[in-house]
């Protein structure tokens, strides 16, 4: 894994204001945002990508390990709090399962999981955009922190509706926005997502820190291993 090269393309910032212009179909942008990471026509060859990452919150350290498909229709994910016992879970399609620590199933998970599980997969929604963004629709122009984004309106693979924007200048998928899924969130709070810095790997451009925010305050990933397997 190289990670030699590293590509800031957005301020920490979290502001989201719209302006009027017209923009690209969801499929153009889509396109542009695999050109932008070095895959054009999405002729990157990734099979699957696993992710491990350090992260920060209000609440303290965690660890996070992501394995998901390239096409999202399996994500395997582990996620530790500092000195806390590991949450792991397996999404298969439209189902959830708790696992034990060898791997098996011990009890179906719900919704929420699925959502959780899944939306962390970001490697795998840069490489797959079409398959984590359904149905998407234009959103118009907006800007999303300190970057001019092209703003799309989608569900994801679980029916949640999300939005995806994606930097007009750079073609990089820049964030996401929806509403907070956890059971205690506050009524109408929201999620956002921002990919802060991105590096090379193995060729393609993926993100390196992202920075989320909702009303528990501010989470950071700083992903220290990314590896692509291939066809």
């Amino acid at each position: 894994m190289s990670t030699n090269r590293a590509l800031t393309v957005a301020s920490v910032a979290l502001g989201v204001s719209a302006f009027a212009c017209a923009g690209p179909s969801f499929e153009e942008a889509a396109a542009r945002s695999l050109e932008a990471i070095g895959s054009p026509a999405g002729g990157h060859t990734v099979r699957s990508v696993r992710t491990t990452a350090s992260g920060l919150s209000a609440n303290g350290a965690y660890a996070m390990t992501v394995e998901a498909s390239a096409d999202l229709s399996m994500v395997r994910f582990v996620y530790q709090r500092d000195g806390g016992e590991p949450y792991r879970l397996l999404v298969n399609g439209s189902t959830a399962h708790v696992l034990d620590e060898s791997g098996e199933p011990i009890e179906e998970a719900g919704r929420f999981s699925a959502f959780f599980a899944r939306g962390h997969a970001f490697h795998a929604m840069v490489l797959s955009p079409e398959s984590y963004f359904l149905d998407a629709s234009s959103a118009g122009e907006h800007r999303f922190g300190a970057a001019q984004c092209h703003a799309f309106d989608a569900r994801t693979p679980v029916g949640e509706p999300i939005t995806a924007y994606f930097d007009s200048g750079t073609g990089l998928l820049c964030g996401l926005e929806f509403d907070d899924p956890a059971p205690n969130a506050e009524e109408g709070s929201t999620v956002r997502v921002r990919f802060i810095e991105w590096q090379d790997v193995d060729g393609l451009l993926l993100p390196r820190v992202i920075l989320a925010l909702d009303s528990g305050g501010s989470y950071v990933l700083e992903y220290r291993e990314v590896d692509l397997m291939r066809e």
